[in-house]
């Protein structure tokens, strides 16, 4: 996790601090709608209440992007993704393993504010967002006695509902703009119900997804 946010360090300090000696120009007219190709890597977890041991998973995150701009600095920004996520729990036998993949395609609609007028741009993005389940995996070696309630069930609630909260930096070149985004997801439904024999209460997804983006404006 400590690496992300290095990285992500980097990238702001090249995109807002080594360009201050170049020429000052502006390449963007005014910009309405734009369109983004994305892509990168999402580290997932579950909220579990009471909490479950467990290793944050890695998967992949891609997708389209679209931008709108009503009115400078605010705008709105609509995604569709294709996102893996999941979670990998720990155990004290070293030869038990549970691990949980699930795929799903997502889509945000997140308030957009940018702030910059020429090359550099800091971007903020918060919102809502609904994921439909298209597929999951279950991995596990654990007998039926030392199983936890959810092992061999499939997800209940394929249906995800939860917020997004983004923050950006981005570089106008002349072939185009890139930018860096990391983003923090959080689930507001249960993949699974609570019951009475449920002893598992919060079954919640949350992620942070490191993400890039090749921006074009519409014609």
């Amino acid at each position: 996790m400590k690496s992300v946010f290095i990285f992500f360090g980097v990238i702001f300090e090249i995109a807002f601090i080594s360009p201050v000696h170049a020429q000052d120009t502006d390449l963007r007219k005014e910009v309405k709608h734009q369109f983004a190709v994305k892509g990168g890597q999402n580290s997932s977890w579950i909220n579990f209440v009471p909490a479950v041991p467990q290793n944050a998973t890695k998967g992949f995150i891609f997708g389209v992007s679209y931008s709108y701009m009503a009115q400078s600095p605010a705008g709105i920004l609509i995604e569709l993704l294709y996102t893996q996520s999941g979670w990998d729990e720990t155990s004290e036998t070293p030869d038990l393993y549970y691990s949980r993949s699930l795929t799903y395609l997502e889509i945000p609609v997140l308030s957009n504010f940018v702030i910059g007028k020429k090359r550099n741009h800091f971007k903020l993005q918060l919102g809502p967002k609904i994921a439909f389940l298209l597929d999951e995996n279950e991995r596990t070696n654990v007998d039926t006695a030392q199983a936890r309630y959810y092992y061999g069930r499939d997800v209940e609630d394929t249906i995800e509902l939860g917020l997004a909260f983004g923050a950006s930096v981005s570089h106008l070149f002349s072939f185009g703009e890139i930018q860096v985004d990391i983003r923090y997801n959080s689930s507001l439904s249960n993949l699974w119900r609570a019951t009475d024999d449920f002893e598992i209460k919060n079954t919640q997804t949350q992620g942070l997804a490191l993400t890039l983006y090749y921006w074009f404006d519409a014609k």
